[in-house]
């Protein structure tokens, strides 16, 4: 399609501001009390970028399909639902928002500096979060509200999201460069402020983003038997996280159940009991759900369970089954799953750079998807952020696609 040619200068000053709008909504993720200045920054971002693009649609952006599919199910979700306004705000956060970030960040990875400054404002955001959260815990606040933010899932969400980018940014720097040291602090004081938030799959979720991120780079290890080492690896993460759960066990026991042995104290986890439930749920309306959005079946799950901390699925799967049916959970799945094949193809690139954003990516998806097995923050901010990391990746293998076409296909007519 013919698209509006600007000049270069304005072009330049548009992707400018595009790519700063897009970088101050991403540094307010984990900040509460600013979605005013989070929804301007998106939109002006958006704004932007779609001007500095000659007012195109991106027809050419990957899983156009698979998205449509997701939107189509749950828009008939949200005119089904009981609370359409309730439910049509959530589908203006979980998809529009999230499409546009996604497609927004695609087209700004179309140039190198965009990754390099989506990287360095996730650094610092982090960064900030977890220095603000220290000086918060020298004040004598509880681990439980780390930095005051949010609540602990949020938080923690938060940082299994960014700490894909973080490990990229520790193995991918020069050694013994600053930039590798910095990166690297901030992986440790990643898992140390998880770790203190008490968050029982927290450990899990950064370890298997750790581990997924070390199967996939092995084929660049320069090490003798990388096999042994990736086994030595496993075993590592998998001792820490399972330690990580008996801690974090152990001090809810001391708050909630004193007495209580571990393994009974998980043995009563009323996750069992909601799923149960959630799955009767699901049979009772499978092809269209209960309406789109996280909270549209609390009122049955407070008539059953009666507490206000059991109001949905506390899975991200089973919720999506609530919200949309079966046919919503399906394209849901393909969702994802296109996204995993897409950062597995990138994975497999020659090119080192895009390799390496692709393992991120697979990372990236791994630790989210087993963050929310337990409980449910794929939403909002989080999800934005998720599906800003997915557009950059794409969209920096793209990149390097048109630049390896345009410089094939000279030789070609040659």
């Amino acid at each position: 399609m013919p698209t509006l040619r600007l000049p270069p200068r304005l072009t330049t000053a548009l992707y400018a501001m595009a790519l700063f709008c897009a970088c101050v909504y991403v540094a307010t993720v984990p900040f509460r009390h600013v979605f005013l200045l989070r929804l301007l920054a998106l939109s002006g971002a958006v704004i932007f970028c779609w001007a500095q693009s000659g007012f195109r649609f991106p027809w050419s952006l990957p899983l156009l399909v698979p998205w449509a599919l997701w939107a189509a199910a749950a828009a008939v979700a949200v005119a089904y639902a009981g609370d359409r306004a309730q439910s049509a705000s959530d589908y203006q956060h979980e998809i529009l928002f999230a499409f546009v970030a996604y497609a927004t960040w695609y087209e700004l990875a179309q140039r190198r500096i965009a990754i390099r400054w989506l990287a360095i404002t996730l650094a610092g955001t982090v960064a900030v979060v977890l220095v603000s959260g220290v000086v918060g815990l020298s004040a004598g606040g509880a681990p439980l509200t780390f930095g005051g933010y949010s609540d602990v899932g949020t938080i923690t969400t938060f940082l299994v999201t960014a700490f894909p980018v973080l490990l990229a940014l520790t193995l991918r720097a020069a050694p013994r460069s600053p930039e590798r040291f910095a990166a690297g602090a901030l992986v440790v004081a990643c898992l140390a402020a998880g770790a203190w938030t008490q968050n029982r799959m927290f450990a899990f979720a950064t370890g298997v983003e750790i581990i997924v991120f070390a199967l996939f780079s092995m084929r660049t290890w320069r090490t003798p038997r990388p096999a042994m080492w990736m086994l030595g690896v496993i075993a590592l993460v998998a001792g820490l996280a399972v330690t990580s759960l008996f801690v974090a066990s152990q001090s809810r026991i001391a708050i909630y159940a004193p007495g209580t042995a571990v393994v009974d104290f998980l043995a009563e986890d009323p996750r069992l009991d909601l799923f149960r439930f959630a799955l009767s749920q699901v049979a009772a309306h499978p092809f269209i759900g209960a309406g789109f959005g996280k909270w549209t079946s609390q009122q049955a799950f407070f008539n059953e369970f009666h507490d206000a901390f059991r109001m949905h699925a506390h899975n991200v799967f089973l919720n999506r089954a609530l919200e949309t049916g079966l046919p919503g959970l399906a394209a849901f799945t393909l969702l994802l799953g296109a996204v995993v094949f897409a950062f597995w193809k990138q994975s497999r690139s020659g090119v080192r750079r895009d390799a390496a954003l692709g393992v991120a990516g697979l990372a990236l998806v791994a630790g989210v998807v087993t963050k929310n097995l337990t409980d449910d923050f794929f939403l909002r901010q989080n999800a934005i952020l998720f599906w800003s990391l997915t557009g950059a990746v794409l969209g920096a293998a793209a990149r390097h696609t048109a630049t390896v076409t345009a410089v094939r296909e000279p030789a070609r007519g040659a």
